[in-house]
């Protein structure tokens, strides 16, 4: 992931699609870029450099009827569920003032995405 901002977020949500359209969702994660090594070791971002980043989603078991689908959702944010980064690498409880942020994922063979169900 690279961004344009001091921080960002990327979330990740999995989806039961249903034969109609209807998605629901069966869990998610969010990584706050900051605290990609963990909450103990916050780490400075650099806008424009590429980070790996994983995103680990709440624990869910289903069994996928006919005729279903697994989707997964990635943005940056997912407000209300989580809070909103402003994105400018400050205190996240006092500040009230945010940035713009691009946030890029890469899907390539040099960078790759995957996604892993155990």
């Amino acid at each position: 992931m690279a961004t344009s901002a001091a921080d960002a977020d990327v979330t990740a949500k999995l989806l039961d699609v249903h034969p109609g359209g209807f998605a629901q969702r069966l869990c998610d994660g969010v990584t706050r870029l900051r605290y990609r090594d963990g909450f103990d070791a916050e780490q400075p971002v650099t806008p424009g450099e590429t980070y790996e980043v994983e995103i680990r989603m709440w624990d869910t078991c289903t069994r996928l009827a006919a005729g279903h689908r697994l989707r997964v959702e990635i943005a940056s944010s997912a407000f209300p569920k989580f809070d909103v980064n402003l994105g400018t690498g400050g205190d996240m409880i006092s500040e009230t003032d945010g940035v713009i942020a691009t946030n890029r994922l890469w899907h390539t063979p040099s960078r790759p995405s995957r996604l892993i169900v155990n």
